[in-house]
């Protein structure tokens, strides 16, 4: 099976999730990533550990609100995978053993268990607390899948043995892969859950036991590693940008530095839903322009420009149109290009609720002067032919697959929080960068 059959495959297991109940949709989901097992839960034990777990959390400090007991409506042992299942999957050959319940004392596996919450949201914290407290109570390594509101969190924990007592272990980070939407799955979350596929460890990450399946998981979750792979990506568009741009003061290294720093900047608002995503599409492009053109500058202008210094940079009452009079040719923050531009009013309406950000990083700084401008002054945010002419920004190094770089920061979920010692999200922050999946 082909890597995009397995991400349409888990697109639409994700889609599905909420059309069955918990135990079946996460069986559904597991065996959809390539866990199959014997092994399985059943409602009647899984109802006895779970009123077991709500009588121990109960005698913890401040349950509710470090636990929020209060929101636990369910918890299931879903597959428990031996070596046995693994080398299933190696080999390919299927193995003769009867189906079984759920051992809990066979440690030497590896266990899905699931928590329906109440609630619609939750913190990375919050969660990470739940996690510690039911990894506590089962010996084996355990990835814990929570369902909440419209989404799916997973996660697991690090153990490593105690130093005095070999039998035990000590727990230490627990990392998340957070807020799945089951509506609307992000490529980034279907990028990495493909990546956990069982297959795929088998075949890239040499799991043929349950021990080096739980060191696999740990490895791609590794938030260090992820980050060294997003800034290798970043520094090889950076090279290309470098090199397919121009700039009419020639420093094309600073202005795709200021460039993309702005782009990453809006993709977190974007990821907040401030930003409409539509503009970071092609055929939301091609919606706007009136020719939409991946070797011209027509999206960088007419679009981005535009969004830069006409409306992250202007009060929501005062965005308008330049009249293209020399009074107007001097105010930056109003907005340019209408002639490339289907319906200049209609975009102007599109952009409305998004915010205005008052800050240094969205000032035009199109616009040069001196000797590298060829002694005159050189306005490249403008409706000005020759002026706009001066200026090159190729659509391509935005949208072109695999390497453009949106496709670069969908294969990430960037996100602006921050993580504590103890609980850990995929992600790329704004203040330590880490790059979510």
């Amino acid at each position: 099976m082909n890597s995009e059959t397995i991400r349409r495959n888990i697109a639409n297991t994700l889609r599905n999730f909420d059309q069955h109940p918990l135990r079946e949709a996460a069986t559904r989901f597991l065996n959809t990533l390539g866990y199959h097992s014997q092994l399985a839960g059943n409602d009647g034990i899984d109802a006895d550990r779970f009123e077991r777990l709500r009588t121990s959390a109960s005698k913890t400090a401040n349950p509710s609100q470090r636990l929020h007991i209060d929101d636990w409506q369910s918890f299931s042992q879903i597959l428990q995978v031996r070596d046995e299942e693994i080398n299933e999957q190696v080999t390919g050959q299927q193995l003769l053993f009867e189906s079984g319940t759920i051992d809990n004392a066979l440690r030497r596996s590896y266990m899905f268990v699931a928590m329906q919450l109440a609630g619609d949201t939750y913190t990375r914290t919050q969660l990470a607390n739940v996690t510690r407290f039911i990894s506590k109570s089962i010996p084996q390594p355990i990835l814990l899948m929570f369902r909440y509101g419209a989404f799916l969190t997973l996660a697991i924990i690090n153990r490593r043995p105690h130093k005095q007592d070999s039998s035990k272990q000590v727990l230490e980070k627990v990392t998340l892969i957070k807020d799945i939407n089951l509506n609307s799955p992000k490529r980034a979350h279907i990028d990495i859950l493909a990546e956990l596929g069982l297959h795929h460890l088998i075949e890239n990450e040499a799991v043929n036991n349950f021990d080096t399946l739980h060191d696999a998981w740990e490895g791609i979750l590794n938030t260090e590693a992820l980050n060294k792979r997003f800034y290798r990506e970043l520094e090889g568009w950076y090279e290309w940008a470098v090199s397919a741009c121009k700039f009419p003061d020639n420093e094309n290294k600073v202005q795709v530095i200021r460039m993309v720093t702005r782009l990453l900047f809006i993709w977190f608002l974007k990821e907040k839903d401030l930003v409409p995503s539509d503009i970071f599409e092609e055929s939301g492009a091609q919606v706007h322009l009136n020719n939409f053109d991946l070797e011209t500058s027509d999206y960088y202008q007419a679009i981005l420009q535009n969004i830069f210094f006409a409306t992250l940079n202007t009060p929501i009452d005062k965005r308008v149109f330049s009249r293209r009079n020399r009074e107007d040719t001097r105010n930056a923050n109003k907005y340019r290009y209408a002639d490339l531009l289907q319906n200049g009013d209609a975009f102007l309406e599109h952009l409305k609720q998004v915010p205005f950000v008052n800050g240094g990083l969205f000032d035009s700084l199109d616009s040069f002067k001196g000797q590298k401008a060829g002694g005159k002054r050189v306005d490249c945010f403008t409706d000005w032919p020759p002026q706009k002419r001066k200026l090159h920004v190729p659509a391509k190094l935005f949208f072109y697959e695999e390497k453009g770089l949106y496709e670069i920061f969908s294969r990430y979920k960037l996100t602006v929080e921050e993580n504590t010692p103890v609980e850990e999200e995929v992600a790329l922050g704004s203040r330590t960068p880490r790059t979510s999946l």
